[in-house]
């Protein structure tokens, strides 16, 4: 289940904030950040997480998707994919986006589409789509995926408490 994004409050977040996601949008991990924004990897993991709180996701990929569909990050400009990917590459884009990245929940997702993935397929196809596009990371798989018209708008984040039960109770 999913809550579109217009039902969550989506809060400003501060300017280091907002550059830490930048710099995960990018690709970047959280110590090639630090040159960046002046700062220690352990602190950027931790405006990281706590921008996911303020945003009521968890994790990078649905912290970026959620800025973009807020526009408090400025989106990718538009260019052509120019690799063929099939229908089940680009919903599991999609997923990632939306906040559901480990090769189980795929997996488990996938159970409600045509054609249900196994966690090993879920963990390949994950990995060969990161490649084939050159993303750094899942959360550069969602710039990318806004780049070329994959994810927009229409792709749904889910809230963290249904991700995690003690999400936010940190």
């Amino acid at each position: 289940m999913t809550i579109p994004i217009s039902t969550i409050p989506v809060q400003q977040l501060t300017p280091r904030q907002l550059l830490a996601a930048s710099l995960l949008a990018e690709g970047r991990t959280a110590r090639q950040g630090t040159t960046s924004c002046h700062s220690e990897a352990v602190s950027l993991n931790a405006m990281l997480r706590r921008a996911g709180r303020q945003l009521g996701v968890i994790g990078g990929p649905a912290i970026v998707h959620t800025l973009y569909r807020a526009q408090q990050l400025p989106r990718p400009a538009r260019a052509v994919l120019m690799a063929d990917l099939s229908e089940t590459q680009r919903e599991v884009w999609r997923y990632v986006a939306s906040g559901v990245t480990s090769a189980r929940a795929i997996s488990d997702a996938s159970a409600k589409s045509a054609k249900r993935l196994s966690v090993k397929a879920a963990r390949r196809l994950l990995s060969d789509l990161k490649f084939t596009v050159g993303a750094e990371s899942n959360a550069h798989l969602v710039t990318l995926g806004w780049k070329y018209g994959v994810v927009d708008e229409s792709v749904n984040v889910v809230a963290a408490a249904l991700l995690s039960p003690t999400a936010g109770s940190e």
